[in-house]
C-alpha cells in the first residue's frame, strides 16, 4: 500500500495519522492523498492534529519541487480551515526535509 492513514479521537481532539512510505511519489500521489485527507476530515472547526510519519519515505530534491508546486494550487475552504485550526507534526528527518519545511 502506498499510503495508509487512520483517524483517532483523543480527549475531544481529532488526530489524523498519515504514514507515507516508498514507493510514494509526490509528483503522482500527492493530489490523490490530499483529496483523501480532505474527504476524511470534512469540515474543520476546531483543532485537528495532522501527524505525518515519513520515516520510511526516501525524499529527493525533485519531490520537494513537486510538493511546493502542488501546494501552490488554489486554496479550498478546507485548506483555509486547516491553516487556522491544523497543527502539523512531522515524524522523520533529513536535510532535504528541513529545507522543504522552510520553503
Amino acid at each position: 500500500m502506498i499510503m495508509a492513514y487512520s483517524i483517532v479521537e483523543k480527549e475531544g481532539k481529532r488526530i489524523l495519522l498519515v504514514t507515507i512510505s516508498d514507493p510514494f511519489s509526490i509528483r503522482t500521489d500527492l493530489s490523490q492523498m490530499t483529496n483523501q485527507l480532505h474527504a476524511t476530515l470534512g469540515e474543520v472547526t476546531s483543532t485537528v492534529y495532522l501527524i505525518y510519519d515519513i520515516r520510511q519515505f526516501s525524499l529527493n530534491f525533485a519531490d520537494i519541487i513537486s510538493g511546493v508546486t502542488g501546494f501552490s494550487r488554489p486554496q479550498t475552504e478546507l485548506d483555509k480551515q486547516l491553516e487556522q485550526h491544523g497543527r502539523m507534526i512531522l515524524v522523520g528527518s533529513s536535510t532535504l526535509i528541513n529545507v522543504a519545511a522552510k520553503a
